[in-house]
């Protein structure tokens, strides 16, 4: 049979294991800087490597929705041959530029420049007609949710 003394401590360590735990001043304040008053500090930590661990998850099973430093929302119309077809019709007005400017020192090349405006208003019909569709797309829609 147990005796007096030890039958007390075991009733104490009971009441002192069913108490709340209180923080010391300087686990408190570190608690209320991360926003997290009244948890423990290890708990503080544990929550921090599981925000961590998720965000590495996260960041490798899903795509990143970039932003544009410019500040200007994506374009719905704009698709990835768009900047082919822009670099081609810059390059051939460029082309046309040098054929003009050597037209004027030579006085020839007739035939290459009108190949070479040909070529021009090929890219930017072809430019006009890819941006061009998805924007009709959108804006026929937008007219039918209207109606």
């Amino acid at each position: 049979m147990a005796t007096r003394k030890e039958h007390t401590a075991a009733r104490t360590s009971r009441e002192n294991h069913n108490q709340k735990r209180t923080l010391d001043p300087a686990e408190e304040k570190i608690s209320s800087e991360t926003g997290r008053a009244g948890l423990h500090p290890r708990a503080s930590v544990r929550i921090d490597v599981f925000e961590e661990k998720m965000t590495i998850a996260c960041d490798f099973a899903l795509t990143r929705k970039y932003e544009r430093r410019d500040g200007k929302k994506p374009q719905h119309w704009w698709s990835p041959e768009i900047p082919q077809l822009r670099s081609r019709c810059t390059a051939a007005r460029r082309a046309l530029k040098r054929a003009v400017a050597r037209q004027n020192r030579d006085s020839s090349e007739t035939e290459t420049m009108k190949h070479l405006l040909e070529n021009l208003r090929s890219s930017k019909r072809g430019l006009k007609i890819l941006s061009d569709a998805p924007k009709e797309m959108y804006r026929n829609s937008l007219f039918s949710f209207l109606r």
